[in-house]
């Protein structure tokens, strides 16, 4: 079980609802007495990124999102490091950054830019620009706000620390490291202290942020069965209403649904992750029948028990399992990746 490194310093006021605590400014918006531990190769990453921002006058402010910004907090190594740009597309400020190394005469410190076309079925909403610098694989995005319609497809546009921040999963993976002035922001109000609560929480209200992207209902499972947090109550009811699971049913890759899979496989409690999935009704989802089996309707509950035998196996064991309920037309469910974050 991972022990979290910090105390809350501060109140929060009460309000009427938690989804009401979110900050509009960025100095609001920091964390007081709250400093992250940088090695460092991370100093000097930033302080690469800052010599840009200044030689070629582009005033944007940089932020650290999502995975990097919990684990440091949380005392845990982290080499994901997603660079949040405030008034400019990701691919832009590469850019900026490659002509900068080579004008200077270090161009070694960066390899070429490589773009990832959004792409919805792949969980891929926003172009997204990729280049190893220093030894680290960044990847540059710009802040965004996203709409969605009747898809999973949103309508995209440059957005606002708050609005990136309510757009993202859950609220440990809302929090900002401001690389421009060396803190921690927590937009939502809600990501620090859900984190020493323990609490996988929503930055919005769980149903919205379900069904605007179904996949966060196994995201949250996973972290919740990676860290050894407790769902928030209103989560617990969002995740087995009928519309989330029509949703994840219909609207995300079968893909997608096995890299969150071998994310909870591969933890240190995929018995706990499993259980979860059985209990809010998604475990039918995640395993789909072939259209032909001859497995009985109730078949989820009657493997229960070999579902919870799951914590006793090591992921290698796992790796070596069979298991025949996946749809054909899925990717193998074992192996590979964790699926990150």
């Amino acid at each position: 079980e991972i022990e979290i490194g910090f105390r809350l310093t501060w109140m929060l006021g009460e309000v009427a609802s938690p989804y009401k605590r979110a900050k509009t400014m960025s100095e609001s918006a920091a964390v007081p007495g709250l400093s992250i531990s940088l090695t460092p190769e991370e100093s000097a990453l930033f302080a690469l990124l800052m010599e840009v921002v200044r030689q070629c006058k582009l005033g944007c402010v940089l932020r650290v999102a999502g995975g990097w910004v919990r684990d440091k907090i949380m005392g845990l190594p982290s080499s994901d490091i997603d660079i949040a740009i405030d008034d400019q597309m990701g691919r832009d400020f590469a850019d900026h950054l490659q002509k900068h190394l080579e004008t200077t005469g270090r161009k070694d410190k960066m390899g070429s830019v490589g773009v990832i076309k959004s792409n919805p079925d792949q969980s891929k909403h926003l172009e997204t620009a990729t280049a190893r610098v220093m030894g680290f694989e960044l990847d540059f995005v710009n802040l965004r706000a996203e709409e969605y319609t009747d898809t999973r497809i949103p309508v995209m546009r440059i957005g606002t620390p708050l609005e990136d921040a309510q757009r993202r999963d859950l609220t440990i993976n809302a929090l900002f490291y401001n690389i421009n002035t060396e803190c921690v922001e927590d937009f939502t109000g809600l990501g620090m202290s859900d984190m020493e609560a323990r609490l996988i929480r929503t930055p919005l209200p769980p149903l919205r942020t379900l069904t605007d992207d179904p996949l966060r209902a196994l995201r949250a499972v996973r972290f919740c069965a990676r860290f050894g947090f407790e769902v928030a109550g209103d989560l617990k009811e969002a995740l087995s209403h009928a519309e989330t699971i029509e949703c994840l049913k219909t609207k995300v890759s079968r893909e997608r649904v096995c890299s969150e899979l071998n994310g909870m496989l591969g933890g240190p409690s995929p018995g706990r992750a499993l259980s979860m999935l059985y209990e809010y009704g998604l475990l039918p989802i995640v395993f789909q029948c072939p259209p032909d089996s001859k497995l009985p309707e109730d078949w989820t509950t009657s493997s229960h028990t070999l579902i919870t035998a799951c914590d006793s196996l090591t992921p290698p064991s796992l790796s070596s399992l069979s298991i025949p309920l996946a749809s054909p037309a899925a990717p193998p469910p074992f192996g590979g990746g964790g699926g990150g974050g």
